[in-house]
C-alpha cells in the first residue's frame, strides 16, 4: 500500500517537473509554439516553410505567409539565388529583409535575369555596400527589365545629374525612385518646375538631395508647386524647392500652422524675403 502511494507521488512530481520545463521552453522560445502551430496547420508539403525559416532567417509566421506567394520542392534554385546575394556583399539580415519584401526573387533565373542586373550596377561602379543597401531596401528593382527599364533609367538619370556618380548617390539614397517611370513621373514634374521658373541648377540639386519629391503624379505635384508660389516664395531660390519638398508630405492646413509660428515669432516679412 505504502509502495503504491510512493510510486503515485513520484509520477505526479515527475509530470509537474515536465510541465515546468515545457513552460520555461515556451516562455524563452515563443517560436517553438509557432513551429508546432505550423506543423499542424500548414500544407503537408512544408519544405518551402522550413527552407524560409532555416535558410532565409524568416520567422515561422513570415515563412507561412511567404509560402502562399512562392513554393518550391527542391532547394536548388533558391540556394543559387541566396548564394548570389551573399557573394555580392549582402548580409544575412539584408537577405532576410529582401526575401520578406519580394519572395518571388527566390524563383529567379540566376544566369539570365538576376546576375545580369547585379553585374550592370557593378559595371557602373556601384559599390558592394551601396548595392546591398539598395537591394535590401527596395528589391522591386529586380523585378524591372534590365534592357527596357534599368539601363535607360540609369542613363537618363546620369545625364540629368551630369554624372554616373550623382545617379548612384540618388538611387542608393532613395532606391524607390528606380521603380518609377521617368516619362510618367520625373520628366513631367521637372517640366513643372521649369515652367514655374526654377533654375536648371536648382533642379539638379533637388534631384541630388530630394529626388523623392518627384514621385507624385504630375497633377498633384503641380498643385503643390502652385500652393508654394501662392505663398510668395521666390522660384529662383532653393527655399522654394525646399518648401515644395516639405509640402509634399503635409496637408495645407499643417503648413499654414507651421507658417503661423514664424509670423508669431515676428518674422512677418518672411514671404517677401524668401
Amino acid at each position: 500500500m505504502f509502495h503504491s502511494f510512493l510510486h503515485w507521488r513520484q509520477k505526479i512530481t515527475f509530470s509537474a517537473y515536465q510541465g515546468y520545463r515545457l513552460f520555461c521552453l515556451l516562455q524563452n522560445n515563443p517560436s517553438v509554439l509557432s513551429l508546432r502551430f505550423l506543423s499542424t496547420t500548414s500544407n503537408p508539403d512544408s519544405f518551402t516553410v522550413s527552407y524560409l525559416i532555416n535558410k532565409c532567417g524568416l520567422s515561422p509566421e513570415s515563412a507561412l505567409s511567404v509560402s502562399k506567394v512562392v513554393n518550391f520542392e527542391t532547394p536548388d534554385k533558391p540556394d543559387s539565388v541566396v548564394a548570389v546575394f551573399k557573394s555580392h556583399g549582402l548580409s544575412e539580415p539584408q537577405i532576410t529583409s529582401l526575401i520578406r519584401k519580394r519572395p518571388q526573387v527566390l524563383l529567379s533565373d540566376v544566369n539570365h535575369t538576376l546576375l545580369p542586373k547585379i553585374e550592370f550596377f557593378k559595371s557602373r561602379e556601384v559599390s558592394s555596400r551601396d548595392l546591398a543597401k539598395m537591394l535590401a531596401n527596395n528589391p522591386n528593382i529586380l523585378a524591372r527589365s534590365l534592357e527596357k527599364h534599368i539601363i535607360p533609367f540609369f542613363d537618363c538619370l546620369g545625364n540629368l545629374l551630369k554624372s554616373d556618380e550623382a545617379a548612384i548617390k540618388a538611387i542608393t539614397t532613395y532606391p524607390r525612385i528606380m521603380t518609377y517611370d521617368l516619362n510618367n513621373y520625373i520628366f513631367p514634374n521637372i517640366e513643372v518646375l521649369r515652367n514655374f521658373g526654377v533654375p536648371e541648377s536648382n533642379i539638379v540639386k533637388i534631384l541630388n538631395s530630394m529626388c523623392g519629391m518627384f514621385l507624385k503624379s504630375p497633377v498633384e505635384f503641380k498643385d503643390t508647386v502652385e500652393k508654394v508660389k501662392e505663398m510668395g516664395l521666390n522660384p529662383t531660390m532653393m527655399t522654394f524647392a525646399v518648401a515644395v519638398f516639405i509640402l509634399n508630405f503635409m496637408t495645407k492646413s499643417m503648413w499654414d500652422r507651421k507658417f503661423d509660428v514664424y509670423k508669431n515669432c515676428g518674422l512677418v516679412g518672411l514671404r517677401k524675403r524668401l
